[in-house]
């Protein structure tokens, strides 16, 4: 009759078989998943995918600097590639689809809202500091002739008019919780919405009235 010892020594080496067969390798072999975790943290947000969600610009420089200057349009949908660790004061720099620096509050790290496919040399990560992912897209639907008109300040009475928006066009929020009122009960929003001709599509930045109280002329683009 074999002693309680061997069946001890054969439970002992069954449950390595086991262990070393069916683990997890993330749970077998800690060091490989702890040395992934401080890689990832030593790239920071370099070389992620982002989504634009609203028409920006890329600048040659944080606004900030004194010296900045646009190089180009960034459209919503479209894909940008970062390019540094981590943002500062609102900016982030990009090598994709141009290097330069953009909007933080422009991106999403939600891949959903790409209109293009995606990059085969970069991915969606989420973070805290480039984490946009509400749609800011909303339609115009006041359906007067006249359309309404943006203009450079929340008022009609104290600013001038730079374009104007009708049934059906697309405008983007700038920050949802921005909205003001005027005297006269009327909402007012920040918009970019694209400059409309012949030449390139630009973004274009204004306010626009969204209506009197239990009024909106803005809906949510489909």
């Amino acid at each position: 009759m074999r002693s309680k010892r061997y069946y001890y020594k054969l439970m002992v080496a069954l449950g390595l078989l086991l262990g070393t067969v069916g683990a997890d390798p993330a749970i077998a072999m800690p060091q490989e998943r702890e040395n992934f975790q401080l890689a990832q943290q030593d790239r920071g947000l370099a070389g992620l995918c982002r989504a634009v969600v609203r028409p920006t610009w890329i600048w040659n420089a944080r606004p900030s600097a004194g010296q900045e200057s646009k190089i180009r349009a960034l459209e919503p949908g479209k894909l940008v590639i970062l390019d540094e660790m981590r943002g500062e004061n609102g900016w982030i720099a990009i090598r994709h689809p141009a290097r330069g620096f953009v909007d933080t509050n422009t991106l999403s790290d939600d891949p959903n809202m790409l209109t293009e496919p995606m990059n085969d040399k970069c991915a969606f990560s989420r973070s805290e500091i480039v984490n946009s992912r509400e749609s800011a897209c909303r339609q115009v639907a006041y359906r007067e002739r006249n359309g309404l008109r943006i203009r450079v300040g929340p008022s009609a009475d104290n600013f001038d008019p730079i374009a104007s928006v009708f049934f059906g066009d697309r405008v983007w929020i700038v920050e949802k919780d921005k909205n003001m009122r005027d005297n006269d009960g009327r909402e007012w929003v920040e918009v970019t919405a694209i400059q409309k001709g012949s030449g390139p599509r630009r973004p274009l930045d204004g306010w626009m009235s969204n209506g009197l109280l239990g009024e909106s002329n803005l809906v949510y683009c489909p």
